[in-house]
This record gives structure tokens, sequence and C-alpha cells, in this order.
């Protein structure tokens, strides 16, 4: 049961600062915001491939954590959407950038 406290609260603690990001949907980025965006970017992706193999490495040990996983399930779709959204801002950067840059 350790295991999964501590998997959850790990879990819990990478959501909070990104909340507070996307909390800021209409902030000015400068370029020093898009070179961070660009990192928090990968680190979503980084962090998306490492729950995904926790989940596959934490369920494969035991088939009883199906129920584990499937409790920790929304926390795991919570993160991906954050990733999602990030996405989507960085490619709205990306856009506007490019547009600027062609006038």
């Amino acid at each position: 049961m350790a295991h999964d406290k501590h998997h959850s609260d790990r879990m819990t603690k990478c959501l909070e600062p990104r909340k507070r990001f996307f909390n800021h949907e209409n902030a000015a980025l400068d370029k020093e915001d898009l070179s961070f965006l660009v990192e928090l970017m990968q680190a979503e992706y980084d962090q998306r491939e490492r729950a995904m193999n926790d989940y596959r490495d934490y369920y494969e040990l035991d088939p009883d954590n199906g129920l584990v996983e499937a409790l920790e399930l929304p926390l795991y779709l919570e993160e991906c959407r954050y990733a999602e959204i990030l996405l989507q801002k960085l490619k709205r950067l990306l856009d506007a950038e490019l547009a600027r840059r062609q006038e």
C-alpha cells in the first residue's frame, strides 16, 4: 500500500505547478516564455512516457494491481489533458510568431 500512496502523491505533485501555469491562459508570452514552454513540453512528453511505463510495469508485477491502476487513472488522464493544453498553447504561439514574421 505504501507504493500506491507514494505513486499517487508523486502524480499529484507533478500536476500542481502545471495547474498554476495553465490557469493563466491569456498571459502575454515573450521569447523566454516560449523557451520555457518548449522545455516544459519536452518534460511533459518525458513525464507521460514515464507514467505509461510505471503503469505497465506496476500492472505486470501483479494483475491485482489493476484496481489501483483504475483508481489512479483519472490523475493520469488529467496529466495527459494538461500536456495536450500545453501543446495547443505552444502551437498557437508558434503560429502567431510565424504570422508576425511574414508581415
